[in-house]
């Protein structure tokens, strides 16, 4: 399927739902019109008017507690219908799908700048002494400066469809999910490093905005609304292949002061977590933390869903991006992917049916199994669900296939690394005509 008209489709449709807390609106049902006074004959004709009143209530009631994705006609008096969307709402969802489809464009197609400004810009900044970080720097105001200057012109109807927590999570978790399996299943150790560096990011800005909403509502509703702008442009700061914000706070703040501390807590911790869960299974405990974790506050329970999920991936991811390992970075690119749909699926679940039992305990279970190298779950799941439905087995069968040819040339000395590349290679064309 076309990434473009995937990214593009989903931000039309929640946008029109607008995820945001429902607003209950009661439909007035319109007395009946006086009528002159009749014989008691008319008994018949009163029920009938009363039952036609209580229907329109009954059943206005129904339709604006239904969680269609559009509200439904609002029937008054004189015949009077509202229309399902206005023309100023097309618009704005219009627009909001072009601005999907143009930010799918650039991250696909234009190559990432490490975080540096474009050549022109340093070009023309250095003839007035300005060195090239320097340069670097104002490029980065020139982005927030930018960013203020959009949101005084934007048409409000648009703001609303752009900036709401739909626009987010499709911006921050369903275009770089998608993206990643993609960087995952293919070749490129470039693409797989970037997305790397932004779930990093990623992570840590899910565990700081967990209660952010909730505790901006206190500050009324304009405080909300422009902490989905910081989100949104925060975000698109970190994946956008000019500004590589991702690359920026990579290079001069994760390498430079933060890997160097947790690395050596990182590689102690790949033992002693796997052999701690693993105890737990055996000794049958895991019973007894599950009947502790049900008795947890609802808040709670998907603070400890969040934090098991991010905090030991992020400081690993951050020891991998740091120090190359590519096989590190396979492990956890595949990681991230299949943990953003579990708080996908989570968060739908909530603004759905809130908080049913045993969300929670199923969404930590299913983290532990993606997690913990015991399981191995992750490029279980990568593997057989994610890249058949991202259409890239062949891409991931080729990187398998590379990956193979770089062990064995380790392994082998090099005076057979000729015999047995022919060697493969035959097998393969015998096996490809033995199938047809």
């Amino acid at each position: 399927m076309n990434t473009k008209f995937l990214i593009s489709a989903l931000l039309l449709a929640p946008s029109a739902v607008a995820i945001t807390p429902r607003r209950r609106t009661r439909v007035d049902v319109p007395k009946a019109s006086k009528v002159k006074k009749e014989p008691a004959a008319s008994t018949k004709k009163q029920v009938a008017t009363e039952d036609v009143g209580f229907a329109h209530r009954y059943f206005s009631t129904a339709i604006d507690d239904s969680r269609f994705f559009f509200r439904a006609l609002a029937v008054r008096g004189g015949g009077e219908e509202k229309p399902l969307v206005t023309p100023g709402q097309v618009a704005a969802y219009g627009g909001a799908a072009l601005l999907a489809g143009m930010t799918v464009y650039l991250v696909e197609k234009l190559p990432r700048s490490g975080g540096r400004a474009p050549a022109q810009i340093v070009s023309f900044l250095s003839a007035f002494g300005v060195p090239e970080a320097a340069a670097a720097v104002l490029f980065h105001l020139g982005y927030v400066a930018h960013c203020f200057l959009v949101l005084a012109v934007m048409p409000e109807g648009l703001k609303n469809a752009v900036f709401s927590p739909a626009g987010v999570v499709l911006l921050g978790t369903v275009f770089p999910l998608v993206e990643s399996i993609k960087a995952a299943a293919s070749t490129s150790t470039a693409s797989e490093h970037a997305w790397l560096q932004y779930w990093i990011l990623h992570g840590c800005l899910s565990v700081i905005s967990q209660d952010a909403g909730r505790f901006l509502e206190r500050f009324g509703p304009g405080f909300v609304n422009h902490f989905y702008e910081f989100q949104f442009y925060s975000v698109l700061w970190l994946i956008l292949p000019m500004t590589d914000g991702a690359a920026v706070v990579n290079d001069q703040v994760t390498k430079r002061y933060i890997t160097p501390l947790i690395e050596p807590t990182v590689r102690a911790a790949e033992g002693w977590l796997a052999t701690l869960v693993l105890g737990a299974v055996n000794a049958g405990h895991i019973w007894f933390f599950a009947g502790v974790f049900t008795m947890f506050p609802a808040a709670l329970k998907r603070l400890a869903v969040v934090g098991v999920g991010t905090a030991y991936p992020v400081a690993a991811t951050m020891v991998a991006a740091s120090t190359g390992d590519t096989v590190a970075e396979d492990k956890w690119l595949t990681y991230w992917s299949c943990f953003s749909i579990v708080t996908l699926v989570m968060t739908l679940v909530e603004r759905t049916a809130g908080a049913p039992l045993g969300l929670y305990t199923a969404s930590l279970a299913s983290t532990l199994y993606l997690m913990l190298p015991m399981f191995n779950g992750a490029d279980v799941i990568f593997r057989n669900v994610l890249v058949p439905i991202a259409g890239q087995r062949e891409a991931l069968l080729l990187k398998d296939a590379k990956t193979l040819a770089k062990n064995m040339v380790k392994q082998l000395p090099a005076s057979r690394h000729g015999e047995a590349g022919e060697a493969i290679a035959e097998a393969f064309l015998v096996e490809a005509k033995m199938q047809k």
